[in-house]
């Protein structure tokens, strides 16, 4: 897979092989552009999620105290691309949500979803840390039986 950085360098090189002053100029702002949202991608993921891997667990750690709509979609966005791996390196991923007191029902469903996609490419998925207040707050979801099962097989309980 080619990096936005190699891209670029070998975008320029084709225009200054080809004599092309004035389109080196126009890959060089293109590439800023490209790079400064990669940088702002990053920044919004590290604001959102940390990510550890140890002994073939992948540990994926929300950034508390609460998980919003956009945050739930970036973490699964992230697990998703390294389930994609042809090669994952990780045979389980856990979900620490010990810095987490809040969740919402699109969030709950994302995470749910995150177990079922683990567990099509033969990865286990647990959940850790989760507070008492967030068990409660998750008792008055009154989630429908399906959502309920879920998330009990995401905790392992």
């Amino acid at each position: 897979m080619q990096t936005p950085h190699k891209k670029l360098l070998e975008e320029l090189f084709r225009r200054l092989d080809s004599g092309d002053e004035a389109g080196i100029i126009d890959a060089l702002r293109e590439g800023r552009s490209r790079l400064r949202a990669d940088e702002q991608q990053r920044d919004q993921r590290a604001q959102t999620v940390r990510f550890h891997f140890e002994d073939g667990t992948l540990t994926v750690r929300p950034v508390g105290p609460r998980i919003t709509d956009r945050a739930a979609l970036i973490i699964r966005t992230e697990v998703n691309q390294r389930l994609l791996d042809p090669q994952p390196a990780f045979h389980t991923l856990s979900v620490d949500f010990r810095d987490v007191t809040t969740l919402n029902g699109a969030a709950l469903t994302l995470f749910a979803d995150l177990r079922r996609n683990a567990t099509v490419f033969g990865v286990r998925a647990v959940g850790t840390g989760v507070a008492p207040d967030m068990e409660k707050q998750l008792r008055r979801f009154r989630l429908g039986q399906g959502r309920r099962r879920a998330w009990s097989r995401l905790l392992g309980s």
